[in-house]
C-alpha cells in the first residue's frame, strides 16, 4: 500500500494485526489469519562451560499470564533424570526452583505466593552441594542447605522447556540469561539480581 499527500508518499506492507495483548514475531500469511506455533529454544554440548557441582543461573525475564501453562528455564543432561528447573507457576505467582538427578531430588527452592511473574524479574539460582539458594530482585527469598550435587560434566544442555519435546515451555519475555561456572556469593548475587 502506499499513502502520501502532494507529491511525498510513503509505501508499506507486511500488516500484522495483533488480537492479543502483546506482539508477537512476525508471521507470514497470505491474508488468511494464522496463528504461530510455540518454538523450543535450546542450547547443548555446553559442558565445557558449565561447571556441574557448582554454579548460578541467572534470568531476566517476564512470564505470560494469560496461559494456563508453567513456563521453564531448564539446565540438565538432555534427559528428565538430572536437571535444575527454573519455573514460573502461573497458578500460584510465584517462581520455583528445583533440582533432582539420577538418585532423586537435589535441592528445593520457592519463592512466596503472589509475585506478579508478569512483571520483570532479576532471578538467579545458586548450585551448590549443601549451598543452594534462589534470589529475586536482590533478595534472597529461599536457601537449601542439604542440597546434593551432579558428577562432573552432567549438566551440559539450556533449555527453555521442562524437558526436550515437551510441550511446557517458556511463554515471556527474556531480557537476559546466563549460567556462571561458580556458585557467587550471597552479596554479588545481591548486586547481580537489583
Amino acid at each position: 500500500d502506499i499513502i502520501g499527500v502532494g507529491n511525498q508518499s510513503v509505501a508499506y506492507y507486511g500488516h500484522q494485526l495483533e488480537l492479543g495483548t502483546y506482539a508477537t514475531s512476525l508471521i507470514y500469511t497470505s491474508g488468511a489469519e494464522a496463528t504461530r506455533f510455540d518454538e523450543e529454544a535450546s542450547k547443548g554440548n555446553l559442558e565445557s562451560y558449565i561447571n556441574s557441582s557448582e554454579g548460578v543461573m541467572f534470568i531476566e525475564s517476564s512470564a505470560l499470564t494469560d496461559s494456563d501453562r508453567q513456563s521453564y528455564f531448564v539446565l540438565s543432561d538432555g534427559t528428565s533424570s538430572n536437571r535444575i528447573i527454573l519455573k514460573y507457576d502461573n497458578f500460584t505467582d510465584r517462581i520455583i526452583c528445583s533440582s533432582v538427578n539420577s538418585f532423586g531430588e537435589v535441592m528445593s527452592l520457592s519463592s512466596s505466593i503472589g509475585i506478579k511473574i508478569s512483571q520483570t524479574k532479576k532471578i538467579a539460582v545458586r548450585f551448590k552441594e549443601d549451598d543452594c539458594a534462589l534470589f529475586i530482585d536482590g533478595v534472597k527469598v529461599s536457601s537449601d542447605s542439604n542440597a546434593d550435587t551432579y558428577p562432573p560434566n552432567t549438566l551440559k544442555k539450556l533449555t527453555l522447556s521442562s524437558t526436550s519435546g515437551n510441550s511446557q515451555f517458556f511463554k515471556g519475555k527474556i531480557k537476559d540469561l546466563r549460567v556462571y561456572n561458580e556458585a557467587l556469593t550471597d552479596a554479588e548475587l545481591i548486586t547481580l539480581t537489583q
